[in-house]
Order: structure tokens, then sequence, then C-alpha cells
């Protein structure tokens, strides 16, 4: 279940989260925005602070996995969004993740390519989508 988080923290689809409103006057980090100014939440901004993950650049599953060797949650981590408009989907979408990864490595061992290169790439747009690469699943 940690590979699943951080890779979803790393390669998330939507780097820009839908329009907000702003109910009232409200100052942040300085500026002052006023009601009914259309706002934008940046993942990728949240998902990629150098402050927050140390090194968010690089594959490190063991984020969210305490000493104890339990899943731990990260208040950071905002891939289904945040509050009243939270994904609602967040459960059945982390269901399908699991099974489907799980069902997949328990059957088969995926290996590269000769001449792949898995680096993370992601082809930009509204929302993001992994570049092609060619895997082998071989069977285990």
């Amino acid at each position: 279940m940690a590979a699943l988080i951080e890779s979803m923290r790393m390669c998330y689809a939507l780097p820009i989260r839908g329009f907000r409103r702003l109910l009232e006057d409200t100052t942040l980090h300085g500026y002052r925005l006023p009601a009914n100014t259309a706002v934008l939440i940046n993942n990728w901004s949240v998902h990629m602070d150098k402050e927050h993950w140390g090194d968010p650049e690089v594959y490190r599953p063991e984020r969210f996995i305490t000493e104890t060797g339990l899943l731990r949650e990260d208040d950071t981590f905002l891939p289904f969004g945040l509050g009243r408009r939270r994904c609602m989907g967040e459960q059945l979408a982390k269901s399908f993740l699991f099974q489907t990864f799980a069902g997949v490595l328990q059957k088969f061992q995926l290996v590269p390519a000769d001449g792949t290169d898995l680096k993370v790439t992601a082809l930009g747009g509204f929302n993001l989508a992994p570049k092609t690469y060619d895997i082998i699943f071989k069977s285990r």
C-alpha cells in the first residue's frame, strides 16, 4: 500500500485541482484576496514540497511506513482532495488500485523491455498521463 501511495504522490492525474470561490475576504501569506475570487489548488506544489518531503523527486515508499511497520497517514498527501469536496470515489479507487496492483504482482514479474527508460516522465496538459514504455510480464 505504501508503494501505491508513493506512486500517487509522485504521479497524480490532476496537478491542479478545480476552482474554488472565496466566500469572504481572506489574507493568505500576506496577500489580500477579496470575496468571490476564484482559487485553484496546486497539487504539484503540495506533493513536491522539499520542506515537507525532503527529496520529493525520489521514489521512497518508506515515507508512508512507521518505525513499527504500519501504514502512516500524511495530511500533505492529497490526491483525492480535501474537505467537503473530497472525491466520493476515494475508497473505491484505492481498493481497485490495490487489488489490481496486488493481483498483477502475484502472477507476474514486471521487467522493462531492452532499451526501455523507466524514468518518471509525464505528458503534460490539463491532466497528466505517463509516457508510453514497454514492459514484459513474466509468469511467476
